[in-house]
């Protein structure tokens, strides 16, 4: 039985001042089940079982390792990115996931967008090099991973309490389903690790405190013929992320994971179109979406898309990249800081990327004097322009990119980056300090606001 009865009857209780119901959070049980896997003996003490004062003490000394000390500074960039490498981690497991849409956005850019690009140079076919990999389709993974899921969003403390054993899932769980034997075999190896197996992931690759990615990997602990979910919500990431990442972990050379990057950001782009082109619509009185727009003198692409609204345009830049775990879970900032550098500012090759991609747009269009056309679109009435930056980062960083990208912003260094690329605008005026970095999630929850 996973808590005893006057633990569980604890949870069950009214709040009341005299006896307060335990509330922990996600990464100190993520931390703890990690260190478990790490350090604890197969057979031991339970310590839920050693009453609430003992539990409560293993939390908080959990609590004490999502904290990264680092010196002291008068740089305000310096202090904004050494509270952002603490922040990102805890922000990511904390905050909200809309995993209906992710879910969604997920089948549509692997099928439909996907298949709109069949010509291109870098086409992949993820669906089919999915299924060759563990014999089943995204379909059928996706609606096994759904059975999963449904049985652990409908668990309660009440359900916990009158049967110990209905969180575990028995080896003859899906036995009744059409999917074949062997089918169902690569389909538990795909979610599932016995607790050897995590051992050893876990000590040939470990970043740091927060780093929870082999459960995101693996998010059922398989142990005696029995399943269970350490994590429901890394089981619905599932949902979404499992094309991409099993595809990308298939490949053996960079060449090809790069060619693969390439690809799904070209996906991701036409799927960010597509739901701005749908949020807008055709008849809207207050905006306009135009994409890939280019530029009378040469015909190059402006950016990704402008929206105009009255006195205002919106000049939007998509980023389909992922960041690298070293850089979200290190609790590092000299890693951040490259990362953001590399992925959002300029390339080791020195190509423009997202926000230097922005302030040249900027740059061309509003300079005073020989400034650049846009086929199609007229700024003359602008006054005001927002730079965006839509992020994609599939493995759950988008929260966490987008503080970045916020707190980096207000910092001096970025702002004069793009108040330099001004500006024949009527009031002269470009808001570096309100730059968005908004999640793709974030922009399909808000579409209709278009």
């Amino acid at each position: 039985m996973l808590l005893d009865r006057d633990t569980a009857n604890q949870l069950l209780t009214p709040i009341n001042a005299q006896k307060p119901p335990f509330v922990f959070h996600r990464e100190q049980l993520l931390f703890i089940a990690k260190e478990t896997v790490l350090i604890c003996p197969e057979r031991g003490l339970n310590p839920l079982t050693q009453g609430g004062a003992a539990l409560t003490r293993i939390f908080l000394m959990a609590n004490d390792h999502f904290y990264a000390q680092h010196p002291e500074t008068t740089d305000h960039e310096q202090n904004a990115l050494n509270l952002l490498s603490n922040l990102i981690p805890s922000v990511e497991y904390s905050a909200p996931h809309a995993f209906r849409n992710a879910i969604a956005r997920s089948h549509l850019m692997y099928g439909r967008f996907a298949d709109d690009l069949k010509g291109d140079v870098d086409y992949i076919d993820v669906k089919a090099r999915f299924h060759k990999l563990i014999d089943l389709s995204p379909d059928e993974f996706m609606g096994l991973c759904f059975g999963l899921l449904f049985k652990y969003m409908n668990a309660t403390v009440e359900s916990l309490v009158s049967n110990p054993d209905s969180l575990f899932l028995e080896e003859d769980y899906f036995n009744r389903t059409a999917v074949g034997e062997n089918q169902l075999r690569n389909f538990k190896k795909e979610i599932s690790a016995t607790p050897e197996e995590l051992k050893r992931m876990f000590e040939r690759k470990l970043i740091g405190p927060s780093d929870f990615t082999l459960f995101r990997a693996k998010p059922f602990y398989s142990s005696g013929g029995r399943f269970f979910c350490i994590d429901p919500g890394f089981l619905a990431e599932k949902l979404e992320t499992a094309p991409f990442w099993r595809t990308m972990l298939s490949m053996s050379s960079k060449q090809e994971r790069d060619a693969f990057l390439a690809f799904t950001g070209k996906v991701f782009e036409k799927y960010a179109t597509w739901l701005l082109r749908e949020s807008v619509g055709r008849d809207n009185r207050h905006n306009q979406f135009f994409s890939s727009p280019k530029y009378e003198r040469d015909g190059t692409e402006v950016c990704d898309g402008i929206v105009l609204c009255g006195c205002d345009a919106v000049f939007i830049e998509y980023k389909g990249g992922v960041f690298t775990a070293a850089s979200k879970y290190g609790r590092n900032p000299g890693n951040l800081h490259a990362e953001i550098e590399e992925k959002l500012i300029r390339n080791p090759e020195g190509k423009r990327k997202g926000i230097e991609q922005l302030a040249e747009a900027i740059r061309r269009t509003c300079r005073k004097t020989d400034f650049d056309r846009i086929h199609g679109i007229d700024l003359s009435g602008v006054r005001r322009i927002f730079p965006l930056l839509v992020l994609r980062d599939v493995t759950r960083a988008s929260t966490g990119a987008k503080w970045a990208i916020r707190g980096l912003l207000r910092c001096s260094r970025y702002r004069s980056l793009l108040r330099e690329r001004q500006s024949r605008l009527a009031t002269d005026t470009c808001c570096p300090t309100r730059m968005a970095g908004a999640a793709i999630s974030t922009l399909r929850r808000h579409g209709p606001w278009f």
